[in-house]
């Protein structure tokens, strides 16, 4: 998946990149982005309080529990598909066992579609979660350079597999899942690789227009 999320732009200051040697093509590195502390609320007496009202998501990154765990939030809008209108989504990926929100690159998806970082989370009836499932090898190397050593570096590029699925925001419960196959033997034009990761291996992503029909019947219904 090609969009890029609220770390990358982050990743940017600290991280490490990696030119390719002929083409002036760049693998730079991701920052994983710092996670809130949960706000403790506490009564007279000491003992927790329950927050007032039905419960709402503080930011996109707390959708993450639809995707992890099936749990909604009761307090964002219903979904009803005969509305016969536009139903907002969050669109949100998965690294290794996070899940943060991701925003497509305009022309992705129709404006409305997917909720950007700076939409208000709470109008989010639909949550779209995309993970990697299995990874082969492409029979590809691309030839990289070290910005910073300049020496040499071979990247073996991977195809994989993908799982998308629709989930409601309020509830939780499942909508749809799709299966696919993102495969390619085009070295990257511009890529991040998170920290911790092989910096010589590259997985090549679905885009949205491979899966974009098929949240459409959901978020045009």
């Amino acid at each position: 998946m090609r969009n890029r999320s609220a770390g990358q732009d982050a990743g940017r200051r600290d991280g490490k990149w990696v030119r390719a040697a002929a083409a002036g093509l760049v693998v730079g590195a991701l920052v994983s982005g710092c996670s809130q502390a949960p706000t403790q609320f506490t009564g007279r007496a000491g003992a927790p309080a329950a927050p007032k009202g039905p419960e709402r998501p503080a930011f996109a990154s707390d959708l993450g529990r639809v995707c992890g765990d099936g749990l909604g939030f009761p307090g964002l809008p219903a979904y009803r598909r005969a509305s016969k209108t536009v139903h907002p989504a969050v669109l949100m990926g998965r690294s290794k066992d996070l899940w943060s929100q991701t925003s497509p690159s305009d022309g992705d998806f129709p404006r409305g579609w997917i909720l950007g970082y700076a939409d208000d989370v709470e109008q989010t009836q639909l949550v779209v979660c995309y993970e990697r499932t299995g990874t082969a090898p492409a029979g590809k190397v691309c030839q990289m350079e070290d910005s910073k050593t300049h020496k040499p570096l071979s990247v073996t590029m991977y195809n994989t597999t993908y799982r998308v699925r629709v989930l409601e925001g309020r509830t939780g419960r499942a909508l749809y899942a799709h299966k696919g196959r993102a495969a390619s033997t085009t070295c990257p034009l511009l890529t991040y690789i998170s920290q911790g990761s092989d910096p010589t291996k590259y997985y090549t992503e679905a885009r949205p227009a491979d899966y974009r029909k098929y949240i459409k019947r959901f978020i045009m219904a």
